[in-house]
């Protein structure tokens, strides 16, 4: 199998045809829903949309942050439940244009999803689990005896880390929407 670049930016599997010492799309250009390069056409310009609604909507919620003058570890963990379900929505959507376009193949991953899930991770947020992080049993390098101790204690709130303050998650909201292709937002 050989790749060749398409010109929407995807790549597309080629094999080798040996009588002709040419490559053939592993894809025909036609489908029973019509043709391949239509649907990533309309997929790049869903994708595009997508990520445009997640910059808008990254932008909201630096504004609402910025509003209040001193927010709560609980208000900003609501603005971030609020945020990852918002994009994680917008993930679903890729996803099933993908599965319309390409429906025998895995999805990729998409940057409106991994983007926020690195920058938020860096402030202790769990984009999936959307929560804060669990920290490792026992602390660094701890020992399955450790956890277990702490699990029969009853005592699970030590196995969280605090949760990020206002102006972390505003840093890592910018560094989101400058990921996914925005212009750098004002720190103030």
């Amino acid at each position: 199998r050989r790749r060749h670049q398409r010109s929407v930016g995807e790549i597309m599997p080629m094999e080798r045809d040996d009588s002709h010492g040419s490559c053939q799309p592993l894809l025909s250009s036609r489908s029973e829903g019509g043709n391949v390069l239509q649907g990533a056409g309309a997929l790049t310009a869903e994708q595009e949309r997508v990520l445009a609604e997640a910059r808008a909507i990254l932008v909201a919620k630096l504004a609402t942050l910025r509003n209040r003058k001193e927010a709560s570890l609980a208000e900003t963990s609501d603005i971030l439940r609020d945020t990852c379900q918002d994009l994680s929505d917008l993930a679903t959507v890729l996803q099933q244009a993908w599965h319309k376009a390409h429906p025998k193949e895995p999805a990729p991953t998409w940057d409106v999803e991994t983007v926020p899930e690195e920058e938020l991770a860096k402030i202790g947020w769990d984009f999936h689990a959307n929560r804060v992080q669990m920290e490792k049993p026992g602390g660094e390098g701890g020992s399955v005896w450790q956890a277990l101790g702490t699990f029969l204690r009853g005592d699970l709130s030590g196995n969280f880390t605090k949760p990020p303050s206002a102006p972390q998650v505003a840093e890592a909201f910018t560094h989101t929407v400058t990921r996914l292709g925005g212009s750098p937002v004002p720190c103030h």
